[in-house]
């Protein structure tokens, strides 16, 4: 009769992913809120509760931009977890590793508003963030240009790529104009590209993410230890 079957040593390396992962930064960020409470006087649940509800105000604000976050989180996401495994041996895999650490810069950017909120409250100019991105983006475009050339989801990638160098122009430019009764206009342009120009984009990524799965091949099925008795 056989016997009891072993735990799959793949379970225990999850759990342990999962602590180092998970549990360890989620703690760190929950003592970090702390002390930022404790700092600033403010209740520690204006950290953890949702934005209109510690503001009272109505549901629908805000909720195109918390859109445009869970758009590029959404791209980082796919891009890290597909790439990762493979960053070393497959070309696209390095690229869409790249395009995703960039995606998941712009989250935070957008989410904490790091160039137009952080860095200006701590007497620097945002545009030094803004830099870093273009500089990341045009990093990655010269160090995989020889491959891009040959996708498919380039064409894509370059128009979500527009269409967010578009809306930055619209920050970065037009805000300084005199645009007396076009306020709204102006929120409208530079907001919607940015959320076209992010789902164009993760749309890119996510296309170039199937392909880096294709071409790795199907993942090898864990190896399962059995212990086996004689009859």
């Amino acid at each position: 009769m056989p016997g009891p079957t072993t735990r799959d040593p793949s379970s225990t390396r999850l759990l342990r992913a999962a602590v180092v992962l998970a549990v360890v930064p989620a703690v760190v960020v929950l003592l970090l809120g702390i002390l930022v409470a404790a700092r600033t006087g403010d209740p520690f649940g204006d950290l953890t509760r949702d934005l209109r509800v510690t503001a009272d105000v109505p549901l629908h604000f805000g909720a195109l931009s918390a859109l445009t976050v869970m758009v590029w989180t959404s791209a980082a996401a796919v891009a890290l977890v597909t790439a990762w495994p493979v960053r070393r041996s497959s070309r696209p895999a390095a690229l869409l590793l790249a395009l995703g650490v960039l995606s998941l810069a712009l989250a935070v950017d957008d989410q904490f508003m790091v160039h137009d909120g952080v860095l200006p409250a701590a007497g620097l100019p945002g545009e030094i963030a803004l830099a870093a991105y273009a500089a990341w983006a045009a990093a990655t475009g010269w160090r995989h240009r020889e491959l891009l050339r040959v996708r498919p989801e380039t064409p894509v990638l370059l128009l979500g790529g527009v269409l967010l160098a578009g809306s930055l122009g619209v920050d970065l430019v037009v805000e300084k104009l005199d645009l007396a009764g076009r306020e709204s206009l102006r929120i409208f342009v530079e907001d919607g590209l940015k959320l076209v120009g992010a789902a164009v984009w993760t749309v890119g990524v996510c296309a170039l993410a199937r392909s880096v799965q294709r071409e790795a091949g199907p993942s090898p099925a864990p190896a399962r230890a059995a212990d086996h008795e004689g009859s």
